[in-house]
């Protein structure tokens, strides 16, 4: 998908990915057509995977509680078993913006 969005005449200077490792992907595709990342494309992750950190150049992501969000859910399926009529309920959580090196301003 990535290598769509660098063919077109008027390229993105930045995206986003639906996960880290789709970003890696991206990532690839950007090297791969010769351009670099963040001076030509930005890139932005999402998920907050340890491997984030160790690519290169290190992916900006957006990082879920993970720890967190597992426990919610644990407790919201244990309710649910122990009283099946209890009522579903939306749970947010606060995601975190963990800035690294693959962003950085648009290219002039």
């Amino acid at each position: 998908m990535m290598s769509g969005l660098l063919d077109v005449p008027d390229r993105p200077t930045g995206v986003f990915a639906p996960s880290d490792v789709m970003a890696v992907g991206a990532l690839d595709a950007i090297n791969a057509a010769g351009l670099r990342c963040p001076e030509d494309v930005s890139l932005v992750g999402y998920n907050g995977v340890p491997m984030s950190r160790f690519v290169s150049p290190p992916l900006t992501t957006i990082e879920m509680p993970a720890e967190e969000l597992g426990a919610e859910a644990a407790r919201m399926a244990l309710a649910a078993i122990d009283d099946p009529a209890t009522p579903r309920r939306l749970v947010e959580l606060p995601a975190r913006l963990v800035v690294r090196r693959s962003t950085g301003p648009a290219p002039s």
